[in-house]
């Protein structure tokens, strides 16, 4: 009795060393866990992992470059002096930030804003046969300065500016930048006998039929500067501006510049190639002055 006793606890013990073993086996971590708590832990193990080298990304790439508030105005003065500063953003054109800084003095016409001094300077087209160009960088401004939108980080330059058109080389394309552009972008102003004295004072013939005006350019054939004009505050003003290229007796192409509405909206730009039937209205002054360049 006492042996099956033994052999019976013997085999009991060897039957609880094999399953021990085979848990073991199964677990070697030891652990006391079910399938479904395995998974969750190692969910939890790769979850952890992916943040912390989430985190670790998220530190690395760099934070935003803070927007420039300051931009830059240059002044060039007749005799050739720089004043230069440096200006808070306030205004979101240029006529109106340079004007509340008390930089310039201006008016508005129909074309936009005629900058009559700059720096205490003044450049009035009418009495001094001069102007304030505007430059945008070194690029001449493709806006009038009421429209031309500030930048933070950009420079401005106002340089005060007398056509003469006799130093020119090519006399058409400088009497177009110097004169015709700055008229469409509202710098020298639009009083009629100002601009077409200037014309005639360098040979230029000027044509006034039926609120029409037309100025011939001897160096380009047939082509002219035209547009319309009207009688405001007792004088003859211009209240349309183009440039008609020929080839012979044929137009070719043409361009301009329609003055702001009543209601005081942009500008409007157009040009028209004849030769390719392409007529169409474009954003800026940049694009009309392609026109006349590349045709004339």
């Amino acid at each position: 009795m006492r042996k099956k006793l033994l052999w019976t606890v013997v085999v009991l013990v060897l039957i609880a060393a094999v399953l021990v073993g085979a848990y073991f086996l199964i677990c070697p971590d030891g652990t006391d866990q079910n399938p479904e708590q395995h998974t969750e832990q190692n969910t939890e193990q790769h979850t952890e992992q992916n943040t912390e080298q989430f985190s670790e990304q998220t530190e690395k790439i760099p934070e935003p470059t803070e927007k420039k508030t300051d931009y830059n105005v240059v002044i060039v003065h007749k005799d050739g002096t720089k004043k230069e500063m440096t200006l808070e953003i306030k205004e979101e054109f240029l006529g109106a930030a340079l004007t509340s800084a008390g930089v310039i003095e201006a008016e508005e016409n129909r074309f936009g804003m005629h900058i009559k001094k700059a720096d205490g300077e003044k450049a009035v087209f009418k009495e001094d046969g001069a102007y304030w160009a505007v430059y945008v960088g070194e690029e001449f401004a493709a806006k009038s300065t009421d429209l031309l939108p500030v930048e933070g980080g950009q420079t401005y330059q106002l340089v005060y500016s007398e056509p003469v058109l006799e130093d020119a080389e090519e006399p058409t394309w400088y009497l177009l930048k110097h004169v015709f552009l700055p008229i469409a972008r509202g710098q020298v102003g639009t009083d009629w006998d100002t601009v077409s004295a200037f014309f005639n004072k360098h040979g230029y013939k000027s044509v006034i039929a039926e609120g029409a005006f037309t100025i011939l350019d001897s160096y380009r054939g047939w082509s002219h500067i035209g547009g319309d004009l009207t009688n405001a505050n007792g004088y003859l003003e211009i209240a349309s501006l183009y440039y008609m290229l020929y080839d012979g007796y044929n137009i070719k192409a043409s361009a301009g510049v329609k003055c702001l509405n009543d209601a005081n909206e942009n500008h409007s730009y157009h040009i028209n190639d004849r030769y390719n039937n392409n007529k169409k209205e474009v954003d800026s002054l940049k694009e009309v002055e392609e026109c006349i360049r590349n045709n004339g």
